[in-house]
Formats: C-alpha cells, sequence, structure tokens
C-alpha cells in the first residue's frame, strides 16, 4: 500500500466544509488505486493535518488485513510510530493471522502543541453520554477533564448514503451539546466505502478510525477522549481498548480511552436521570440510521437496563410499545460480550428484585444455546456445495420471533 498525493481541497459536498484528500494504491493489482477523504468545517481548515499521522493510523489496519507493506511519503510522528510498533505487537498476539509488513515512513521530529483544548467523540450511545456527563463540572462535581469540542463522524454508524438521518442525529445532537455549552463539530469521511472496510471494525480497526479523525484535526487539540466500550474488568480483545487506543497518541496530541473503570450498568444509572440523554440516546446501529429500533439485542439490553433504573419512560428515542418483559427471553445471545452484558444485568435485576426480568435472562440463556447451534449448522451448510443455497432460508426460519443483531 502506499498513500500517495494527498491534498486539501473545497468539499464536492458542500461549500462549508474542506476535504483532506489522499490517493492509496494497494500492491495487489486485484484492487484499484483509491480515494480516501475527510470533509471538516471549513473554520477548522487551518487545523487539518499536513502530516501522515492520520493516515497512518488510518491505513494501518488494512495493510495488516491485506499483508501489504504501508508507505508514507509525508513527515510521521516518531512518538506515534514507537507507539505502533507496539500496537502491531499487541494486535498480533490478538489475531495471529494479520500479517506485518513493513512500515515504510519519513520520521519527524518530536512536535510542540500549544492547543490545549479537549474534544471527546460523541455517537449519543451509553459510552458517549457518560463520557460527556462526567467530564463535566456542572453534571460531576468530581469532574477531572473539561471538554471542549465534541465530535461526530458521517461515515461510520450512519452511511453515507443516508444524509437525512445524520442530519437528524446531528440536530440532536448538537442540541444535547449546547446545552452543556459544548461545541458539536462533524466530521464526514468515505473510508468504510473503500478497501479500508476488509479491516474488522468490531474486533480490529473502529479504534483506529476514530484516531485517525482526531488526528485530521491534530492542530487543534492536545487531548482527544475515546468513551470505553469495555473496560478494566474486560479486557477481551477489541478493536477500541485501553491497552490499544493510547498507543494511537501522537507527541502533541493524547488519545485517551475514557471511563474504563466503569462497567455498563454503571455508565447507564449514571445517565439514566440527565435529560438531554433521554431526550437523545442513540445506541442502535443495525439499519445504519438515527433511530433505536427498539426490537434488536443491543436495543432491548439497554432498555432492560433503563428499566431497572426505573427511568425508562423518560427515554423518548425508543418506542416503548415494543418494549415487554416477556419478550426478554426470545433475545438472541450471540456475541461473548452479549453474554458478558447480560451476566450484569443479571445482578443489577437480583438486586432490584426484577424476578420477571431474571425469567426472562434464563429463557434467553436457553434458548440462544438451542439456536446457536442452529446457526453453527447453517454455516456448515453454506460452505457445501449443491445444497449452500437453502442456507439463507433456513437462517431466516431459525431467526423468526428472535431479538437479534445479525
Amino acid at each position: 500500500m502506499h498513500l500517495k498525493k494527498v491534498e486539501l481541497i473545497n468539499s464536492p459536498f458542500s461549500p462549508d466544509y474542506t476535504r483532506l484528500v489522499g490517493e492509496v494504491s494497494y500492491d495487489n493489482r486485484a484492487y484499484n488505486s483509491e480515494t480516501y477523504w475527510f470533509d471538516i468545517p471549513k473554520g477548522y481548515a487551518h487545523s487539518s493535518s499536513t502530516t501522515g499521522n492520520p493516515w497512518l493510523t488510518c491505513l494501518l489496519p488494512l495493510a495488516l488485513t491485506l499483508g501489504e507493506p504501508l508507505r508514507i511519503d509525508l513527515p510521521v510522528d516518531k512518538v506515534l510510530f514507537k507507539n505502533i510498533t507496539k500496537l502491531i505487537q499487541i494486535w498480533k498476539s490478538w489475531y495471529p493471522q494479520l500479517q506485518a509488513e513493513p512500515l515504510e515512513v519519513n520520521l519527524s521530529d518530536t512536535q510542540t502543541n500549544s492547543v490545549a483544548k479537549t474534544a471527546a467523540f460523541f455517537s449519543g450511545g451509553v459510552d458517549a453520554f457518560f463520557t460527556l456527563l462526567k467530564n463535566n463540572p456542572s453534571t460531576n462535581p468530581e469532574a477531572q477533564t473539561t471538554i471542549d469540542h465534541l465530535l461526530i463522524v458521517w461515515g461510520f454508524d450512519i452511511p453515507l448514503s443516508n444524509p437525512a438521518a445524520f442530519l437528524r442525529m446531528k440536530d440532536r445532537l448538537n442540541s444535547a451539546a449546547l446545552k452543556l455549552n459544548k461545541k458539536l463539530i462533524d466530521i464526514h469521511t468515505n473510508i468504510k466505502t473503500t478497501q479500508w472496510n476488509r479491516a474488522d471494525w468490531g474486533k480490529l480497526s473502529h479504534g483506529s478510525a476514530l484516531a485517525s479523525v482526531a488526528l485530521v484535526l491534530e492542530k487543534a487539540y492536545s487531548k482527544v477522549l475515546i468513551a470505553s466500550t469495555g473496560g478494566y474488568y474486560d479486557l477481551s480483545p477489541w478493536g477500541s481498548h485501553v491497552v490499544t487506543d493510547p498507543l494511537l497518541s501522537t507527541s502533541a496530541l493524547q488519545i485517551i480511552h475514557d471511563g474504563a473503570e466503569f462497567n455498563r450498568i454503571q455508565k447507564t444509572q449514571f445517565i439514566s436521570n440527565f435529560e438531554i440523554a433521554q431526550e437523545a440516546l442513540h445506541v442502535c446501529y443495525k439499519h445504519g440510521s438515527d433511530e433505536n429500533c427498539s426490537a434488536c439485542t443491543k436495543c432491548y439490553r439497554t432498555m432492560i437496563m433503563l428499566d431497572l433504573c426505573n427511568s425508562l419512560k423518560a427515554f423518548k428515542t425508543f418506542n416503548l410499545k415494543k418494549y415487554k418483559t416477556n419478550k426478554i427471553g426470545r433475545i438472541l445471545l450471540s456475541q461473548p460480550s452479549d453474554h458478558f452484558y447480560m451476566e450484569q444485568i443479571k445482578t443489577l435485576a437480583r438486586e432490584k428484585k426484577r424476578h420477571d426480568i431474571l425469567k426472562g435472562l434464563k429463557k434467553s440463556a436457553d434458548y440462544s444455546k438451542r439456536r446457536n447451534r442452529l446457526l453453527k449448522l447453517v454455516s456448515w451448510q453454506n460452505k457445501q456445495r449443491f445444497i449452500w443455497r437453502l442456507s439463507e432460508p433456513f437462517k431466516k426460519i431459525i431467526l423468526l420471533g428472535a431479538i437479534h443483531t445479525q
């Protein structure tokens, strides 16, 4: 892989945005050269990166996935490069199938940054609202960090093909930001429409994707917070991780994995009584929309937690007509993280003496065992000659009536 021509141009999408664009070619001739771009508000064009830092951070997961060397001619911060060598070792220990090829970069001397502003990524989810409210003096008197700006990204959870959904989401999150006197900045990127999408988003690449957006604006901030997904209580490999996110820092910009000392129940309990969260919480990514479907595993899991906090009725972004505790038994737990979060919920349900929810969680565990066995059979069937065409109809039958994210 080779990052070639990089330039700053006017965005074709809007006269109010500037586009940082780079051409990427691949060693594998089966892949055509592609244009990667990041759109930032024109008022921040002077803060856009002139280095290879955001490109190294962005392209690294794909280079390891494709097993290609990565060549970047722009200067790369020495601290970032040293961190990246450690990051590759960690990723390789987690995912041995990754192929680490040489990194050919032009190292630069340590940079200085006189800017003292702090930003945080803000998706509108539980983790993001927790990071915002925990690091705000008016909502948490013990706050040790003050966030100046909130960053939202179009092209990650909501695809570029759905501009109306992104605008609705932006309006809701901007309203929340203004109530806390924060400035919301939206960045747009096409990286998930390129070969980059071959790198596993969940397990490997989304922390790097966020850090690359932060580094596109590396002249604007000294710290950028990424809200923790898991935490110290669960150090399983993941794309955004308390161990790996800080390794995406440069000498001038610190990437902070925030909130790892708290679990999802604690975060949900903390945000549950804040009106700004009640009006804008968005946890669903199933349909690439700004709405919570209120019928997938993640939506249901969140609604159960809010129910246990006695605050579900206050959350306006869920369709409460779809929530019934007698449906909990139909939740399909297909990932290890699903089981992990449900165990946390079970502990809280016992404390609250919610036997209806406990009964549903027990049914869900048993239901998931049976369905996951059948789904493994579907996966095998899909690889067999002659009968592979039957796998998709069979899968639909298995998932009929299930609350799932597949």
